[in-house]
């Protein structure tokens, strides 16, 4: 009822309640400055100020909205769409950033979350640009930075060489205004970059030295870094994340000897850790290995967000775009990817890594998954996988499983051409593993399969899978040695 007594008086021209007051009416007048607050809020939030809103600053429409109201509630409808809304602004036109220059120091004050992108899309034309749209479904792509730099010229990306010194010396005068209004502990920056050289990043990241704390930060400055010698991208970058939030990566910690303790407590320790998966550990042909704990990896995170989820609430922080796991020269608080896996471990030292990859190897179950070959075709596992195995690491194998394609028995036969290949592997096996230790599972597939006429085929349905099963074991264990290991067909 009050809501709809303010909207009438909010309706009436002034011309009738003056009408009103001459006929006795005793209802005094109200203004809108006289509401209260809570109506504001709700007014301010039909309008589109607040509501946790993403508000692209590079469209003209954008700044003409920035700057509505009058005079009389100017500071509060300011404070009120800087405070509650996201706020996003990259390189592109002619404008460069100076949408984000022309911001008052009021506005910068209360500003709760930015993004901003130094990528080269200037150079790109406005008609690419909102041909993707202007709304947060373009960034939301533009969190996709591999798409964007494999198209992008070497010359194009942030530079000393090639850029327009301009780009640099207006982005110095950024951030001089934002460590002059920001407050301490209130801004979640989140900063994509695509710079060539160290003189470049440190362009784009000194000059945020000097701002307060943030909130939150989030950074990735491309790809190239890694490429130079003798610089250390991923510790350059950690500092200067870590410095903005207003920790020191400087300050000693006292050293824990890990590597004085006796071995035994070292193995109980490490099995406490994420080398111990839980269930079995993958092996495919793109990745070294992948845990069951990949629902807590940036990848899962972004596809759930990509499925309806609140994308606002955390805006890009848990996209692919800042993962240090898949960009080294990227820097988030909200990635946990190397926390769940086990060869964060390996990275250590050469000593630590040693005992991880024994706890590793030897306390889970690992899966050999097929390979298809270029010529589409699939390959034999074993030989394809204990390649990225280290020798060392062998003698640790317990649970190792071979996994086959969909296909026939006669898929194993000695005319193969990874026949040799698979010998060799299993005389590695039985040479350098503790056979008395060693539970090796061999699965047979029973999916249909294309058979060269053109017509599916299921395996179990033939009746050379029962005959071929016991000959293809018997392959297996084509060392005699091999008889000394735990052995099981599925």
């Amino acid at each position: 009822m009050e809501e709809a007594t303010v909207h009438d008086m909010l309706a009436r021209p002034t011309a009738t309640l003056s009408h009103m007051r001459d006929r006795g009416s005793l209802a005094p007048r109200v203004t809108f400055l006289d509401l209260p607050q809570h109506i504001h809020d709700q007014i301010y939030h039909e309008a589109g100020y607040g509501g946790n809103r993403f508000i692209d600053l590079n469209p003209s429409l954008s700044a003409a909205l920035l700057w509505a109201g009058c005079h009389l509630i100017h500071d509060e409808v300011e404070t009120k769409l800087y405070a509650e809304n996201i706020f996003a602004v990259s390189l592109i036109g002619d404008r460069d950033l100076q949408t984000l220059e022309r911001m008052s120091d009021t506005a910068l004050r209360e500003l709760k979350t930015l993004i901003i992108s130094l990528l080269p899309c200037r150079y790109r034309s406005q008609d690419d640009f909102f041909r993707h749209g202007v709304g947060y479904s373009y960034w939301e792509r533009y969190g996709d930075l591999p798409s964007f730099w494999d198209n992008v010229d070497h010359q194009l990306c942030l530079s000393t060489v090639h850029t327009d010194t301009s780009i640099l010396v207006q982005w110095k005068r950024i951030c001089a205004r934002l460590a002059a209004n920001s407050r301490p502990h209130q801004l979640s920056l989140f900063l994509v970059a695509d710079v060539a050289d160290v003189e470049a990043a440190k362009g784009i990241l000194d000059p945020l030295s000097g701002m307060p704390p943030l909130r939150d930060v989030a950074i990735n400055i491309g790809r190239r870094l890694k490429r130079i010698k003798d610089f250390d991208s991923r510790s350059f970058i950690r500092i200067a994340a870590k410095s903005l939030l207003g920790e020191n990566e400087n300050t000693e910690k006292p050293p824990f000897r890990f590597m004085s303790l006796p071995l035994e407590l070292q193995i109980q320790i490490l099995q406490q850790t994420p080398l111990l998966a839980g269930e079995n550990v993958h092996f495919r042909r793109k990745k070294a290995f992948r845990t069951s704990d990949f629902d807590r990896t940036c990848s899962y995170k972004r596809l759930k967000a990509k499925n309806g989820e609140d994308r606002l609430s955390q805006p890009m922080a848990s996209a692919n775009s800042f993962c240090p796991r898949l960009y080294p020269d990227a820097f988030t608080q909200h990635c946990e990817c190397d926390s769940f896996q086990p060869d964060t471990y390996f990275k250590v030292s050469k000593e630590f890594s040693y005992i991880a990859r024994h706890v590793f190897y030897s306390s889970n179950k690992l899966c050999f998954h097929p390979v298809i070959h270029r010529e589409n075709a699939y390959r034999l596992t074993l030989p394809h996988h204990l390649r990225r195995v280290p020798l060392e690491s062998l003698r640790s194998l317990r649970r190792p499983c071979v996994i086959f394609p969909p296909c026939s028995p006669d898929y194993l036969l000695p005319d193969q051409p990874d026949w040799h290949a698979w010998v060799e592997s299993i005389q590695r096996l039985s040479q350098l593993t503790d056979l008395s230790r060693l539970k090796l599972e061999v699965h047979f597939s029973g999916y249909p399969f294309p058979s060269p006429d053109g017509t599916l085929f299921d395996l179990k349905q033939d009746s050379r899978y029962e005959l071929g099963l016991p000959g293809n074991a018997s392959f297996v264990r084509r060392d005699e040695s091999m008889e000394k290991a735990m052995f099981n067909t599925y």
